[in-house]
């Protein structure tokens, strides 16, 4: 007698999953250990800080309440925005009275460095704008500087930024000379907590 082997239909195995996935809950359902969950906050983060640079010459069509805070604080160059609000109409300003740059324009970003303390984080970051005129023309680049950002995460789970400084190193055709800026050391704990 030979032996034979027994191959069952594909729908039982369909039932058969969907039986063990109704009792035992799915293992992306556990909770995360705290390094996986510092991982995840860490991914959030960088998702929510490109996100914002994805938008940079398309301000107004940016949904502030994504990224910010209701009474957040941007800080360019020494200037405060104090709430979404002020910082939506400056960016609005910037998008309409901006020169259109000639060619295709990127802002590039470096070395982000995320930290996360429980419910609390910083991020800081270098970014750089380089402009094509051209297809065949070399890249130049437009602008340089340091992002530093503190965020937390609301009661929903979801990370939005708190307070956020921008810092021009270099700026083709901006009237930032001879403003004082902060250092490579800048900490923006130490910033926020004077603020208070």
């Amino acid at each position: 007698m030979g032996l034979y082997a027994f191959r069952a239909p594909s729908h039982i195995f369909t039932t058969f999953a969907c039986l063990i996935a109704a009792i035992a809950p799915p293992a992306c359902a556990q909770i995360p250990s705290a390094k996986q969950q510092i991982l995840l906050d860490r991914m959030e983060i960088n998702e929510l800080i490109t996100g914002l640079y994805e938008n940079v010459e398309t301000a107004s069509s940016t949904n502030y309440a994504d990224y910010y805070l209701e009474d957040a604080v941007l800080e360019i160059n020494g200037t405060e925005y104090r709430g979404r609000a002020a910082i939506f109409d400056y960016q609005d300003a910037v998008a309409k009275t901006s020169p259109r740059l000639k060619g295709s324009f990127h802002m590039l970003l470096n070395n982000l460095s995320i930290d996360v303390m429980g419910d609390t984080a910083t991020a800081k970051l270098y970014f750089t704008g380089v402009l094509a005129e051209t297809v065949t023309g070399p890249p130049r680049l437009f602008k340089h500087g340091r992002e530093y950002d503190l965020l937390v995460r609301r009661t929903d789970g979801e990370w939005r930024i708190k307070r956020r400084v921008i810092v021009s190193d270099a700026s083709a055709d901006s009237d930032f000379e001879g403003i004082e800026r902060p250092g490579e050391d800048y900490n923006i704990l130490d910033s926020e907590k004077a603020a208070q």
